[in-house]
């Protein structure tokens, strides 16, 4: 496996049996030593980010992103990201709203 390179897996239907099918095959993905980190940050929206990779056809999509796949480079640590996480949901918690 070349790291970078986006995964994807087409199905009829959308259930959690199809879903779990798709988890099990990212996990057996990467080399034993690396870690996955299914993680999205607090200023970006899952359903953005879902609206833009699927804006493609599907198929196209991956042929195009893996044609200059290149990997993902975690600026801080799995702990450091739950940390400002964790501060940001003290802080909006206590807004009095």
């Amino acid at each position: 496996m070349k790291l970078g390179r986006v995964i994807g897996e087409m199905h009829r239907r959308h259930r959690s049996a199809e879903l779990l099918q798709f988890l099990n095959t990212i996990d057996a993905q990467p080399p034993t030593h690396l870690d996955i980190h299914r993680f999205t940050p607090p200023s970006a929206s899952r359903l953005n980010l879902v609206e833009r990779w699927f804006s493609k056809r599907p198929r196209e999509y991956l042929v195009i992103s893996n044609q200059s796949a290149k990997p993902f480079v975690w600026t801080k640590t799995a702990d450091e990201i739950l940390e400002e996480v964790a501060g940001f949901c003290q802080r909006i918690s206590n807004s009095g709203h």
